[in-house]
């Protein structure tokens, strides 16, 4: 099984990227591991910097307990507000975070939020600590990004740059045959959640054509998951995966995307070769 991220221009070639670690059955994302390692960084910046201005750690070390709590649950809410078509028939959803959807502008308005509220409760001036603890979410912000390279996310337009990044051909398929299904099927548009991919044979780029194939596994109102497979040119499989994708009401999808229609296909499967 191969999971490569590849700088091709800078001869950097990793051959095993993951997403995860299971303990017990358990799935922990990388992504989750390096938000907190973030944070924590971030908290200890502000504390450090406390301390050379002469100001007493502990206050920092309270102010994190409040802001960390209260982001999190502003990035959530941010995020459901602008997405209220994907909870809006299932409120429980709301309390999922593990199926993702936090949203960093939320985090940040809600940790302001917070520091004026906790400077007018203990008496100190709103601009030191803002200015104390900027250092860190600066800090944070910075670890925080390398979750979106493990997730594989967040990254720019197709380049050949000193920086470029090539991931496998796999990844960036599946996702967008995954996409396709949606569009053809549901009528509407959506964005990909979690995508679970399990490499068996690497796929050469000589071969003649790939083919790719994809169905609807399972619709739980708003959630979609989405079986799709790569094929090589001899039909041998090379990669499958699991795509959980949240999607728009077509009402949504038609007056924001401005999807109107696809056309339907009789067969469920749909080879692109």
């Amino acid at each position: 099984m191969t999971e490569s991220i590849n700088f091709p221009n800078l001869g950097i070639h990793l051959e095993h990227v993951g997403q995860k670690i299971s303990i017990f059955g358990f799935d922990i994302a990388y992504y989750g591991m390096i938000i907190g390692i973030g944070i924590l960084a971030g908290v200890l910046m502000a504390v450090k910097e406390a301390k050379r201005t002469k100001q007493n750690p502990e206050t920092y070390y309270d102010l994190a307990l409040y802001a960390v709590i209260f982001s999190i649950i502003g990035a959530r809410l941010y995020y459901v507000a602008f997405s209220w078509d994907l909870y809006k028939d299932d409120l429980l959803s709301i309390l999922n975070l593990r199926e993702g959807g936090l949203a960093i502008y939320g985090g940040v308005i809600a940790a302001m939020i917070t520091v004026f509220v906790f400077s007018r409760r203990r008496k100190i001036s709103f601009g030191l600590l803002v200015d104390t603890a900027g250092l860190g979410l600066i800090l944070g912000q910075i670890i925080g990004r390398w979750g979106n390279f493990f997730n594989r996310e967040a990254f720019g337009e197709y380049t050949n740059n000193l920086f470029a990044m090539q991931l496998p051909i796999d990844a960036v398929r599946l996702d967008e045959i995954c996409a396709w299904v949606i569009l053809r099927k549901m009528q509407t548009t959506g964005v990909t959640s979690k995508m679970e991919t399990r490499y068996m044979k690497p796929i050469s780029t000589n071969d003649s054509h790939i083919v790719l194939r994809a169905s609807i596994k399972e619709v739980k109102r708003n959630i979609i998951l989405v079986d799709a497979a790569i094929y090589n040119n001899k039909e041998e499989l090379c990669t499958k995966a699991l795509c959980t994708y949240f999607t728009f009401s077509q009402e949504k999808a038609k007056e924001e995307m401005h999807f109107l229609h696809c056309d339907v296909e009789s067969d469920e499967q749909l080879p692109l070769i």
